[in-house]
């Protein structure tokens, strides 16, 4: 198989070597394409996402203003100003009303602490007033427990007196206790005054809150807005208001210069004659007619023109890398050309190295062969291509020296081929245990077939078995014919009768 390589065929040596590095570079920049190519796609899809929101975005702002849509910009801009004016009369009232209630509550919460002070010392008040009548009436008890005959005048004097100055701070007490009240009572009334005006002024502005929300829903009544919630959906924020301003004053100064011109344009024409405005009417729809025509044209080739330029581009492109795969092709190509058999003799790989293991075979069963043929035949594979077969390679002719020429194997007569295929066999079993390296084919079963070869061919056949066998190999023949059993030394009879079939050994097993 070797020998067989060294000269490889002339489109191989002309091919040139790619290294490893050029094939994974070659797929990176593929990969890198189709992943540029799925990110166009991305792109592409998004683009038409964005441009189905602003066409529904605009439809549904188109649907929110309704007949306004329609309305000039002048309409818009008074009806912008009446609103602009109604909210902030509503801001004015609502900042009224918030003070308003800031004062309410304001009043409210004083109130509520002069009302809890007064709470906190009517208790001691009361407390005070007990207090004083159970002096009053500890002091009555007194008197009257006092006995008539008192032992003692001094003591009773000092009790008098005890008990005169505990009186007098009792009634210090009471005064203090009295004044207290007095104040309080008049906290009280000051308290109940001022919650008497806090809810005057409460009701004053209630009264001036329901007010502004009848000129409020009146305000809303009159303007173009159905409810609250449309007037709270048309408000602008101040971007927007401002945006509003410019695009107004712009409009403003846009049609001043439009009056203007119109202005010079009637001084201009002042005493001249008009022109026949129905024919140049026709003329300029026929104009016109003319142009959309032509624009519309001009809009399908340069659609047209820009599909081809990315074409072209993309054609460019392939070309390119059509150059660079071409560039790879001319190794792996060539090697996968030579490797399927389309290059030379149409030979597969496969098929060389089994016609290399097929030569070895051959050599081996020739040996056999000229044996058993007296130096007539040798088997040879056929070197000439079959007609358009890409499995040649395997055909096998006979080499007869007799006539000195190859012929088919289909040519030999049934002995001969019966010695060529045991030659065939014997061979594959010496290369078979040649090649594998320590299995051993020790048994050998030939079924029929010598039954076609005369008396000398059977005679060699019969010499070659026995060499293999004195080389240590069993060898098992299968055959009706006499002259071959009768030269097996040991052997295996099988007679068939009506009764059944019947074995019997004949001579020793080896």
């Amino acid at each position: 198989m070797c020998g067989s390589l060294e000269h490889p065929s002339p489109a191989v040596n002309r091919a040139e070597l790619v290294t490893q590095a050029q094939v994974e570079e070659a797929r990176s920049a593929q990969e890198q394409a189709r992943q540029a190519q799925q990110r166009a796609e991305r792109h592409h899809h998004q683009l038409t996402q964005q441009i189905n929101y602003n066409t529904e975005q605009a439809h549904r702002l188109t649907q929110q203003l309704g007949e306004w849509a329609s309305q000039p910009l002048l309409e818009l801009q008074n009806a912008c100003e009446g609103l602009r004016r109604q909210v902030q009369r509503r801001e004015s009232v609502e900042r009224e009303i918030s003070q308003q209630t800031a004062a309410r509550d304001a009043l409210r919460r004083e109130w509520g602490a002069l009302d809890k002070q007064l709470k906190t010392q009517r208790p001691a008040v009361e407390k005070a007033k007990e207090e004083a009548l159970r002096l009053e009436s500890q002091r009555d008890q007194l008197s009257q427990s006092l006995p008539e005959d008192a032992r003692d005048p001094e003591a009773m004097r000092r009790t008098l007196t005890e008990l005169e100055h505990q009186i007098t701070q009792l009634e210090k007490a009471w005064e203090s206790a009295q004044q207290a009240l007095s104040a309080s009572q008049a906290q009280l009334a000051r308290v109940e005054e001022q919650r008497r005006g806090a809810n005057e002024r409460v009701e004053r502005s209630e009264q001036s809150l329901q007010q502004a929300q009848v000129e409020w829903q009146a305000a809303l009544q009159a303007s173009p807005f159905g409810d609250e919630a449309a007037f709270q959906a048309a408000q602008l924020d101040d971007t927007q208001r401002h945006e509003l301003t410019q695009r107004i004053e712009a409009y403003q100064r846009r049609l001043a210069e439009l009056e203007g011109a119109l202005a010079n344009y009637h001084t201009q024409l002042a005493g001249k004659t008009l022109p026949n405005m129905a024919a140049l009417t026709s003329l300029t729809e026929a104009a016109q007619v003319e142009e959309n025509d032509q624009l519309e044209a001009w809009r399908g080739l340069d659609g047209r023109l820009s599909t081809l330029r990315g074409i072209r581009q993309k054609l460019a492109t392939a070309h390119t890398a059509q150059a660079e795969l071409e560039a790879q092709y001319q190794l792996w190509g060539t090697l996968s050309e030579v490797a399927n058999g389309r290059t030379g003799h149409r030979i597969s790989l496969q098929r060389f190295v089994l016609g290399v293991l097929l030569d070895d075979v051959l050599i081996q069963a020739s040996e056999r062969l000229v044996r058993m043929s007296r130096g007539r035949y040798q088997l040879v594979r056929r070197e000439d291509p079959s007609k358009g077969n890409k499995a040649s390679g395997l055909e096998l002719d006979v080499a007869d020296t007799y006539t000195g020429k190859n012929r088919s194997v289909a040519t030999l007569s049934g002995g001969e081929s019966f010695m060529a295929a045991l030659s065939l066999a014997l061979g594959l079993s010496d290369v078979v245990q040649a090649y594998a390296g320590g299995i051993q084919l020790d048994t050998l079963f030939i079924d029929e077939g010598f039954g076609s070869l005369d008396q000398d061919a059977l005679d060699q056949a019969i010499a070659m078995l026995s060499e293999l066998q004195m080389g240590g190999r069993m060898i098992g023949v299968i055959s009706h014919v006499s002259e071959l059993k009768e030269q097996m030394p040991v052997r295996i009879e099988v007679r068939a009768s009506r009764h059944g079939s019947s074995v019997e050994v004949k001579g020793a097993l080896l």
